[in-house]
């Protein structure tokens, strides 16, 4: 007969010292939303990620796939990252050391790999002389005209 209040003695104190010690009840894990600037997607493009909570640090890493990718604090509520090289199809992207955030689906285009790397530098070249001529260009009857230095650097 003594053994009975002595067990509910014993019980009583095991679930008040439980619940002193934080393993009575568990706080459930706040959801964090996760939002996209673009669900449609290439590798190397520039990609944020916004979240209805605070970011944890100044860099994260980012998942897509099973790809890790280098997020880096945008504001105090969003990271940017590069998508990295992968092959077209659906991928998730996911924070895995921020407790509680979405899982985002994404769509990786294929991108076509460059052939002639020369051609594309030619290209551009040619592009880049028409933009530095229409800023050097002297428009009759404006009152602007390209500084010495802006013109010195365009020659260069």
């Amino acid at each position: 007969m003594r053994t009975l209040p002595l067990m509910i003695a014993l019980a009583t104190l095991m679930l008040s010292g439980c619940e002193k010690l934080g393993l009575g009840e568990q706080t459930p894990v706040r959801r964090i939303a996760l939002t996209i600037d673009s669900k449609n997607v290439a590798p190397g493009d520039l990609i944020t990620i916004r979240l209805d909570a605070p970011v944890t640090g100044k860099t994260t890493t980012i998942m897509v796939r099973d790809v890790a990718a280098k997020g880096f604090a945008s504001g105090d509520s969003a990271y940017s990252f590069l998508i990295p090289v992968m092959a077209a199809g659906n991928a998730s992207v996911r924070l895995p050391g921020l407790k509680g955030s979405d899982t985002l689906q994404v769509t990786v285009r294929s991108v076509a790999p460059v052939v002639d790397p020369g051609k594309v530098l030619a290209d551009f070249a040619v592009v880049r002389n028409r933009c530095i001529d229409s800023l050097m260009k002297q428009i009759p009857g404006a009152d602007f005209t390209p500084a010495v230095q802006t013109q010195a650097m365009f020659k260069q």
